[in-house]
């Protein structure tokens, strides 16, 4: 299932939502389907963006459940995350 992310952390644990996201990349590349797969760009990076002058930001990804619960289990405390189900248009595919 297609989900928009919306994810936000703290200013004051920018050190370590870093490092840790280092650790998520880690992850990801031995386990690849234990975090749902992110939608991606053309060009092929991640669709997931940050707010500029803000400590959130946004990411498509397709998961299911345990992938969802796995990706919440990592980042917690640190990040807050919302996944908002989505589907795509019929119409879009003619854009």
């Amino acid at each position: 299932m297609l989900f928009l992310v919306f994810r936000k952390y703290d200013p004051k644990d920018i050190d370590e939502v870093q490092a840790r996201g280092m650790e998520f990349v880690k992850e990801v590349k031995q386990e690849p389907e234990k975090f749902g797969v992110p939608m991606r760009l053309q060009d092929g990076t991640a669709a997931s963006f940050d707010i500029i002058g803000e400590y959130k930001g946004v990411l498509l990804v397709d998961a299911n459940e345990e992938q969802m619960q796995n990706v919440v289990s990592f980042w917690a405390p640190l990040l807050t995350l919302n996944f908002i189900p989505i589907k795509q248009t019929s119409g879009a595919k003619q854009v």
